[in-house]
């Protein structure tokens, strides 16, 4: 008795494969584990701004000049809002390897 493997079942087998190689030459376990998050932020955006704040209580905030407001989206603001809060803590040496 034999069966037929399909084309689709081959290349999910190569995929397989492919993930098995990756994880036997090195997996980071933070990656597949959860952690106790070490730091929590807070950001928010709205048309004359963006600000945020980490759970430590260390907060900032950018009023947009007025030539500027209006002039992007409030998803885009929010995003660069995001990037700053845990960049603010980078800068001042706050974050170290394995925090998350």
């Amino acid at each position: 008795r034999s069966i037929k493997i399909t084309e689709e079942c081959k290349c999910d087998l190569n995929l397989m494969l492919l993930f098995l190689d990756k994880a036997h030459a090195s997996i980071n376990i933070n990656t597949i584990a959860y952690l106790k998050p070490t730091h929590t932020y807070r950001s928010d955006s709205y048309p004359f701004g963006l600000g945020g704040f980490n759970h430590k209580g260390k907060a900032w905030r950018f009023y947009l000049p007025p030539e500027l407001r209006f002039r992007a989206s409030s998803s885009f603001l929010e995003h660069l809002a995001s990037v700053i809060t845990p960049w603010i803590d980078i800068i001042d040496g706050e974050l170290k390897a394995g925090d998350c």
